[in-house]
């Protein structure tokens, strides 16, 4: 097992100002994704068997940064025929905190006490299995609990091994049996499943997935394929290593990577936006036109000659007939063109004319 790469974090304005709006590798990234791998969703196929399976303690293992922690949410999520309490720590979790867990969901009458005997779980494992209630208890970070509480949790799987009532999962770095030096699990039914590391492929999937993710606009890097095979041995497939690593050597990489036709298709996208706004400026003089031609002509009809009038309204029909078939340009110079006869003629009309 390698070890985890230490470096000074990539900072997050360098990313920034390569056209990123968060650094994609950065553990605290607001757009968080977790690659779902061949591993991870073997662990939780296996995870959802537990409701159908005659054990009472499971135990997932796994690098640390593999995604355990992930993979347990994703579990607790889904539904169950098991009431399920997700412990994120176990440092913390003495003997007599883990009977309160018990005693707060199974709502037993019974008195806890700090050093429980052997006698003592067998009642209150009576107790439990006169509830219609069945309880699983996800305890994270399982390698940091004290001997005691595992001594306790051994004494509830051998009292009741098939896991009827009460299920423990435990999540820790390694296998089981390294997870107390006096601890020893031979004699107890366990269901062990390993998270697996990503393969080569799934790493190469993963880096491009939160490149993109991380991107304003698509982006499909091309990185040479002496980086990726660097990244993976350096990680070994580790999540959390491959984000250190590839922060720390991909971003060198994102200006020579970057498409040559990204910038012209940049430029369509921006001359499309253009047009956009032409003719959106377009409709408005158009209705502007339509307004002076329906609205306000009718008003200064009364200061026109009859035929005057007339014929100024003829000559604004044959130019809305043929606005259909201009470019806005010619709509904006011919409205333009109307507007500024018609106020001539309005000026030069004599104020006692008739109509």
């Amino acid at each position: 097992m390698s070890q985890d790469i230490c470096y000074n974090e990539t900072s997050h304005h360098e990313w920034v100002s390569q056209g990123f709006e968060e650094a994609p590798f950065d553990d605290k990234k607001l757009n968080f994704c977790h690659y779902r791998s061949q591993g991870f969703i073997h662990a939780l196929n296996q995870l959802a068997t537990l409701d159908t399976t005659a054990v009472c303690l499971s135990h997932i293992y796994g690098e640390s940064g593999s995604g355990k922690t992930s993979c347990l949410k994703s579990f607790q999520k889904m539904p169950s025929n098991y009431l399920q309490v997700y412990l994120p720590t176990a440092e913390g979790l003495s003997p007599i905190n883990l009977l309160k867990t018990l005693f707060f969901h199974f709502k037993c009458n019974t008195r806890i006490v700090r050093k429980p005997c052997t006698e003592y779980i067998v009642n209150l494992a009576k107790t439990i299995s006169k509830q219609n209630l069945r309880l699983r208890i996800i305890i994270d970070e399982a390698h940091t609990l004290p001997e005691k509480t595992f001594h306790i949790i051994q004494q509830l799987a051998s009292v009741q091994p098939t896991g009827s009532h009460i299920q423990f999962i435990l999540a820790s770095h390694h296998s089981i049996d390294s997870l107390h030096k006096n601890v020893s699990w031979e004699n107890f039914r366990i269901k062990t499943i390993q998270l697996a590391n990503l393969t080569f492929p799934e790493t190469q999937k993963y880096i491009k997935l939160s490149l993109t993710r991380a991107k304003k606009e698509v982006f499909q890097p091309q990185i040479p394929q002496e980086t990726m095979e660097k990244i993976h041995k350096l990680s070994q497939g580790n999540i959390r290593r491959i984000n250190q690593v590839a922060a720390r050597h991909l971003l060198k990489h994102i200006n020579t990577c970057k498409p040559k036709n990204l910038d012209s298709k940049a430029q369509v996208l921006s001359d499309s936006f253009d047009r956009q706004s032409l003719l959106k400026s377009s409709l408005v003089i158009l209705l502007g036109y339509a307004a002076a031609r329906f609205y306000f002509v009718p008003l200064f009809q009364k200061n026109l000659p009859t035929q005057k009038g007339i014929q100024v309204v003829a000559a604004l029909d044959q130019q809305v007939d043929g606005v259909t078939e201009v470019s806005p340009e010619v709509i904006i110079a011919r409205a333009e063109k109307n507007l500024e006869k018609l106020a001539y003629k309005i000026q030069n009309t004599p104020a006692n004319a008739q109509v």
